[in-house]
């Protein structure tokens, strides 16, 4: 299965557990960073993905400016995490992966207040 039919797959299981429309279409746009690292990085599906190579992503997204040339916030930077998080949960928990590799990332420190 693709990365793609993969993150359909994904969308409907969090339309059934009535998730808002809107935070359907944010995880989807995290899936494309995601999805975007994976095919410069070359990770064929999502069989090939090790917890090295998802730490190898958080290194990337960290240091990927947005499209003006900021840095990303630290939370932003941990929504998406939790997203990947909950995609590879998904996968496990459909039996389309064996071991979930995101199990063990962990999020960035948020600065205090």
């Amino acid at each position: 299965m693709t990365f793609d039919e993969l993150a359909q797959r994904y969308a409907a299981y969090l339309e059934l557990r009535h998730f808002a429309g809107r935070t359907i279409i944010t995880r989807a746009s995290a899936l494309r960073i995601l999805f975007r690292f994976f095919t410069e990085a070359k990770v064929p599906d999502a069989q090939a993905v090790t917890s090295a190579c998802l730490r190898d992503f958080q290194r990337w997204h960290h240091y990927e400016p947005t499209g003006q040339g900021a840095a990303r916030s630290i939370v932003y930077q941990n929504r998406v995490l939790s997203t990947v998080r909950s995609f590879f949960r998904f996968l496990h928990l459909e039996g389309l992966i064996a071991h979930n590799p995101a199990s063990e990332l962990e999020y960035a420190r948020e600065p205090q207040a």
